[in-house]
């Protein structure tokens, strides 16, 4: 099979063989002589051997001639041949006729050939016909045969740079690092290599940067760190195509690709000062790069505030020097607000909202938003909806409004953060007033003011009313996955769950042709089980939820289908008692996975419901919220960590924060409850329980949650 049919065979391969010809080439510099070597007059040469069998037969030919130096004669005719070679070479690049090209090339071939036959040991001469393999052969094949090639030459002198990049760069495509399924083993074989690289040439930026990729898969953390920090003082690359081709298009070796990878290796490994101190400088440098303005804003929300305090400095010269740039403006006040600049926070605020009313009217309601979204996390929850309020009047005031595409989803966006606010207030007649307010700016047909309405009465214990609200919704869009989803979820929570699964197994029966137009996702087998799984897993039935799961699993097609499957089983298996079955899934995953956050955060959560193994559970916890710093989930694990750990002060403080993201879980707020009882603040602690109950679905949870009330 061709190479470029297996390219469109498997999605994984990106290279063709012309991009690895443009690449390859430059593995080697020409090698300059002695001027006193004469060249003999070109010879006819024989024919090559078949492709494929160069290495073979060159291989035997080495074997045969062992270690031993070959004489001063043979020497000399192996150099003589190898430069005629590379001038056959430079022949064939000089000519733009294909023909006359190939020919050039064949002779070159041969040339080398020869070489290798007068003198074995000359490495150089098993690089040059590696290199020339990949250009001679159209087929798959033809990296086999280079790599053979280029073993040959290691096999001689294990320091030859040129092989030793080749080799590097030809493991690194199999392995398929950059996309695709990962093969570990050419992946630890183009380590050796690139490793080889970097010793020989410590400078070597596209060694570095391999290697940290690498590393990376292997889990290794900090040399992956290490080796992005030489990829980092290494010299500017002027070849990087097959990185590129290999990585990724939008994957450079330039220096800020190498420091926006090692900010983000820094916060994984929780060394949150390091990578503001490794990303602030791209901040000032290029206040557009919007990937390095993420990372800062991720790494100020993750450090402490004296950790935060250090990129003040690098984000204000940012905003001044861009001042227009909102996005960046929000960092900054992110950052006072960690650091407790209350008034710098209101004044920035304030000052460029007014600014840009003039100007432009779209920043200013985005950063009149941004303001709103500061308030609510301070717990100013009625500030907070007044200022979403006026947020969607300056864009409504903007003349486009909901008439543009980019301004209905703002609009859509800010009303959503306003009904949170004032659901988070308690102003149940706020809620009601916005959701009104929502219907007569999207008009009748519009689903998201139901859908908002579907919500308050979920969370507020209103759950018949929010089953009434669906089933009428059900009747304008039977075809809605859904919604059909959220009726069998409705009756899971008011203890209907055989109702609910039966709704959906009834529609798997139906064949697809019956409803044309219905959603794909009512007939994906897969996501159809894994949903039957959660709702028994919420009724706690954790039999048939495993049941459900492995039948998830029996279908799923992919590795990443297979993983979320092993998730929902894990759940499924933790909820029917087998501990061990729950804790054995989850580590197949980390075992594939090291870093998956879902599972760590599982398992450490199971953990510590068993009381177990707590500052292992914690650490697991504290990884899985190091990749994403505001999950709710992950935050109330790491909160209940503290908790059975005995220290109340941090368990409230993460539970908190829980809780501002997630106002209506219900398990945080019994977590909350507890907290704030062992602290003694009784009345704090009466008020989270009594949300807590509002918000259970399960009667268990209910009950159990009252009998705390009671004996409060």
């Amino acid at each position: 099979m061709s190479f470029n049919a297996l390219t469109e065979k498997n999605v994984y391969i990106r290279l063709t063989m012309a991009a690895i010809l443009a690449v390859v080439f430059a593995a080697t510099p020409i090698i300059l002589f002695a001027q006193s070597i004469q060249l003999p007059a070109p010879t006819p040469q024989p024919p090559p051997p078949p492709a494929g069998k160069v290495s073979a037969t060159l291989k035997a030919n080495l074997d045969r001639h062992g270690n031993a130096s070959s004489d001063a004669e043979s020497r000399k005719k192996a150099y003589a041949l190898l430069l005629e070679g590379q001038r056959h070479m430079w022949t064939g690049t000089r000519t733009r006729n294909r023909t006359r090209s190939f020919a050039s090339r064949r002779s070159a071939q041969s040339s080398f050939i020869a070489a290798a036959q007068a003198d074995p040991r000359l490495a150089e001469v098993y690089t040059a016909l590696a290199e020339l393999e990949i250009s001679l052969n159209s087929q798959e094949s033809a990296v086999d045969e280079a790599i053979a090639l280029g073993e040959l030459a290691v096999r001689v002198d294990p320091n030859n740079f040129g092989s030793r990049r080749l080799l590097g760069r030809f493991y690194s495509y199999r392995s398929r690092i950059g996309h695709g399924s990962f093969d570990r083993a050419l992946g630890e074989k183009a380590v050796e290599n690139w490793e080889k690289v970097a010793e020989l040439d410590p400078r070597n930026a596209e060694a570095w940067a391999f290697l940290s990729a690498f590393y990376g898969r292997f889990g290794k953390e900090e040399k992956r760190i290490e080796a992005l920090r030489s990829w980092l003082s290494s010299a500017a690359p002027l070849d990087s195509q097959f990185y590129s081709a290999v990585m990724g298009s939008s994957e450079t070796l330039s220096p800020v690709s190498a420091s926006l990878k090692l900010g983000a290796a820094l916060m994984n490994a929780g060394r949150n000062a390091e990578a503001i101190g490794v990303i602030s400088p791209i901040v000032v440098d290029n206040p557009d790069n919007a990937t390095a303005a993420e990372l800062l804003k991720d790494a100020v929300n993750s450090a402490d505030a004296a950790t935060a305090a250090a990129a003040v400095e690098a984000l204000q010269a940012a905003v001044y020097a861009n001042p227009d740039n909102v996005g960046l403006m929000v960092i900054l006040a992110e950052v006072y607000e960690r650091t407790g600049r209350t008034e710098d926070v209101n004044s920035l605020f304030t000052s460029t909202v007014e600014r840009l009313k003039a100007s432009n009217t779209v920043a200013a309601s985005e950063v009149h938003a941004a303001y709103g979204d500061m308030l609510y996390r301070q717990e100013k929850y009625s500030e907070a909806a007044n200022t979403y309020r006026e947020s969607v009047a300056m864009r409504l005031g903007d003349g486009e409004g909901l008439e543009a595409e980019e301004g209905r989803e703002f609009i859509i966006d800010v009303m959503s953060r306003l009904i949170r606010a004032e659901r988070a207030a308690g102003n149940d007649a706020g809620v009601e007033k916005a959701i009104e307010e929502s219907r007569k700016l999207f008009g009748k047909d519009d689903l998201f003011a139901d859908r908002q309405l579907i919500s308050y009465y979920r969370d507020t214990g209103k759950r018949d009313r929010a089953l009434t609200v669906v089933r009428e919704l059900r009747k304008r869009t039977p075809d809605d996955a859904g919604f059909l989803r959220l009726e069998a979820t409705l009756l899971t929570e008011t203890g209907k769950v055989d109702e609910g699964v039966k709704l959906i197994t009834d529609m798997m029966k139906t064949p697809p042709a019956a409803n044309p137009q219905r959603s794909m996702l009512l007939d994906d087998e897969f996501s159809n089980y894994l949903f039957i799984s959660s709702l028994y897993s919420q009724a706690g039935r954790g039999k048939d939820a495993a049941d459900a799961a492995n039948k998830a699993l029996s279908v799923a097609k992919s590795a990443e289908r297979q993983q979320i499957a092993k998730l929902t089983l894990a759940t499924a298996q933790n909820a029917d008692g087998d501990f061990a079955g729950a804790e054995s899934t989850l580590r197949s995953i980390l075992n594939a996975s090291p870093n998956n956050p879902i599972a760590l955060n599982n398992l450490g959560y199971f953990l510590i419901e068993r009381n177990e193994r707590l500052n292992e559970a914690k650490e697991m916890i504290e990884r899985a919220l190091r990749s994403d710093p505001t999950n709710p989930s992950y935050l109330d694990s790491l909160g209940w960590a503290y908790y059975k750990l005995g220290s109340y002060t941090e368990a409230e403080k993460f539970l908190r924060e829980a809780a501002k993201h997630d106002p209506s879980s219900a398990t945080i707020q019994d977590h909350l409850g507890d907290v704030l009882k062992k602290q003694g603040k009784e009345d704090a602690a009466r008020t989270a329980w009594e949300r807590a109950v509002l918000l259970a679905s399960d009667q268990a949870d209910v009950n159990r949650i009252r009998e705390k009330l009671k004996n409060k």
